[in-house]
């Protein structure tokens, strides 16, 4: 009967905000949507979007105690295209 499980690799996001461009479509998908047809945006480039549109993400690093994980992400591409 279908299911997420069977089209797991995609999922559609809307975002808005933080001087996000208005009106884009990023990245695209096979013809059935099973996969994606250009590069695929994952789950640490929508972390280091938020973290960047939220953060000085070079102020992050001189925090101190900040978990090793959190920098890592912070410091990923964030979502290429979303801004400009």
């Amino acid at each position: 009967n279908g299911g997420r499980d069977h089209w797991g690799g995609l999922a559609p996001l809307l975002l808005a905000g933080g001087g996000i461009s208005p009106g884009r479509v990023i990245g695209q998908s096979t013809r059935d949507n099973g996969e994606p047809l250009t590069e695929p945006v994952t789950i640490p480039h929508l972390v280091a979007s938020v973290m960047q549109t939220l953060l000085d993400v070079g102020e992050l690093r001189l925090v101190q105690g900040l978990p090793r994980q959190i920098l890592d992400i912070a410091a990923h591409d964030p979502i290429p295209g979303l801004w400009g």
